[in-house]
């Protein structure tokens, strides 16, 4: 069985760097960005979701960790990476 990663800020820079390393060595990835359109070098990767995660709105929180359960059964590892830098 394989381990899941939920990824926080997965749209670009290390986020999207860590999800594509990640889902290249056989884990399971959720990789979640506010904009799900910036997602698009994931599709059709069987072992990735895509799932839309604002961190100031905490029911889109719930929301895509209840999306990565339901997909791979449970989540093993955190990478909260989202952040804003002025």
């Amino acid at each position: 069985m394989s381990q899941t990663i939920l990824i926080t800020g997965a749209s670009s820079g290390i986020g999207k760097a860590s999800a594509a390393l990640f889902a290249d060595r056989g884990w399971n990835v959720v990789a979640t960005m506010r904009n799900t359109d910036d997602g698009a070098a994931f599709v059709g990767r069987d072992n990735v979701l895509v799932t839309a995660l604002d961190l100031l709105d905490s029911d889109s929180i719930t929301t895509a960790v209840g999306a990565g359960i339901e997909r791979f059964d449970a989540i093993d590892v955190l990478l909260n990476n989202a952040g804003y830098g002025a």
